[in-house]
């Protein structure tokens, strides 16, 4: 079985060449790089956690695929890049994507100018402009679950008092992702406060978006992927509070650094 062609390159400018002379994707290198990796990013990172840590999926039929609080960054064009996920899986599963989340913007703030390239080729996303506690969703009917950033230390609150819950006990893959190895760090000490854990090492990816906030923010989205145990905690499990606290404290200083 050949091997796929996101797994041969491990930077973006090699990636993007190979696209060029690919039949597949060469559609997509007319535009820009920083164009092409804007909307390529999410669908190369859910592709790359599928390959790297639940390689099974790629045997269904179709992949139902839940981002859970989405924004208009993971809405681009409507959602239609997801559909580039099976070819970069180099499989014939189908994709179903959804994006549910309460900030989407207007759609036209969602469209890119790679926007009428990919709606002849695609088509959208499901989007539902809800909180996931609040959407009539049948969370058993999805393959796999994504939390995209901001991640969990910006909403640990409603993600693991509300969200995380529901689906952690369909027993179905859990996405989740850092913009560093740090963030990721604080992540998991956030988990294990709430009484969840991850599954394996975390996994540094080079396709990511270099992404420049406030003066000492510097965020690689998409640059760290990790597996979120879709276990529940213990019934008798009480939230450590004093953790949360120290976290904070701990998640502030880290970002004076970046």
């Amino acid at each position: 079985m050949p091997e796929p062609i996101i797994l041969k390159h491990n930077d973006w400018k090699s990636l993007l060449r190979a696209f060029k002379v690919n039949r597949k994707f060469s559609f997509i290198t007319t535009a820009p790089a920083p164009e092409q990796k804007l909307v390529l990013a999410a669908p190369l990172a859910i592709s790359t956690f599928i390959l790297r840590f639940t390689p099974q999926l790629c045997n269904l039929e179709k992949i139902n695929i839940l981002v859970i609080g989405a924004e208009w960054f993971d809405a681009l064009d409507n959602g239609r890049w997801y559909q580039l996920i099976s070819d970069f899986c180099d499989s014939s599963f189908k994709v179903e994507a959804t994006l549910v989340g309460p900030d989407f913007f207007e759609e036209i703030a969602r469209q890119t100018k790679m926007g009428p390239m990919v709606s002849a080729r695609y088509p959208e996303a499901v989007i539902v402009e809800s909180s996931l506690v609040d959407a009539n969703i049948d969370l058993s009917s999805f393959d796999l679950f994504v939390f995209f950033h901001p991640g969990i230390e910006r909403h640990h609150s409603e993600w693991m008092k509300d969200d995380l819950p529901l689906i952690a006990k369909t027993g179905k893959p859990i996405m989740a992702t850092a913009y560093h190895r740090d963030e990721y760090a604080i992540e998991v000490k956030y988990l294990e406060a709430y009484g969840y854990s991850v599954e394996g090492e975390p996994l540094e990816t080079q396709f990511f978006l270099q992404l420049h906030g406030d003066i000492n923010d510097v965020s690689q989205w998409g640059h760290v992927l990790y597996k979120i145990t879709p276990v529940l905690p213990p019934l008798d499990h009480i939230v450590d509070t004093v953790a949360l606290d120290n976290l904070k404290r701990d998640g502030r200083k880290i970002r004076g650094n970046y």
